[in-house]
């Protein structure tokens, strides 16, 4: 929380002044910063609460409190957001799922490696598709995320469309064996149990 008896400055540097932290909406705190130096000017400004500039991330505007010498060197940074500290989180437990499926789809542990005339990126969706009743198209996003050339940051549709371009490929290159990979829509995707069957038959036969 911000308060007007407090000292503060912006995350790069500019002195601040805080006339009011109880205005309405969004930013409530409502002050002026330096636009430059140490305060020739001053450039009106709001900010939300916990002194955050923006709704989304981190910025140099945000407020930084200014310590006193009596305190420690080291500058005393503001919570950050609950939504950043979310998002943050959400971004670590991705990583670590994809990070599960590396090892989950590696080729120690995909039957389909090499085999069947399939390329890297088919044979660890059919592995995933093999060894689940059920894939949901979360799922097997992050399998062509993580065996294609995926950007962080890529528009969801994106990496949607991605994921029915890699499943068609896969399809065509199945039809050969007569295996097909059903669409559930508004789901994912599974291979029925008797054509899983017919893909353990093909492996046995090291095909």
């Amino acid at each position: 929380m911000i308060h007007k008896d407090k000292k503060y400055k912006t995350r790069d540097g500019r002195p601040v002044r805080i006339y009011a932290t109880d205005g309405w909406g969004t930013f409530p705190v409502h002050g002026a910063m330096a636009t430059c130096g140490e305060g020739d000017r001053w450039l009106s400004r709001c900010w939300r609460e916990n002194g955050s500039a923006t709704v989304k991330g981190e910025s140099a505007n945000d407020l930084v409190e200014v310590v006193s010498a009596a305190q420690p060197a080291e500058e005393k940074q503001l919570d950050v957001p609950v939504e950043v500290r979310k998002l943050r989180d959400r971004v670590e437990e991705l990583e670590e799922e994809l990070l599960q499926i590396k090892r989950d789809l590696g080729p120690a542990h995909n039957p389909f490696m090499g085999r069947l005339g399939l390329s890297t990126q088919m044979a660890c969706l059919l592995h995933m598709l093999h060894r689940s009743h059920v894939c949901s198209q979360e799922q097997l996003d992050r399998v062509t995320e993580v065996t294609g050339n995926a950007r962080r940051g890529e528009d969801e549709g994106l990496v949607i469309n991605r994921t029915k371009v890699a499943i068609c490929k896969l399809r065509a290159r199945l039809k050969k064996y007569d295996v097909e990979v059903q669409t559930l829509w508004g789901f994912g995707y599974q291979v029925l149990p008797v054509d899983k069957e017919k893909l353990d038959k093909l492996l046995k036969t090291n095909c």
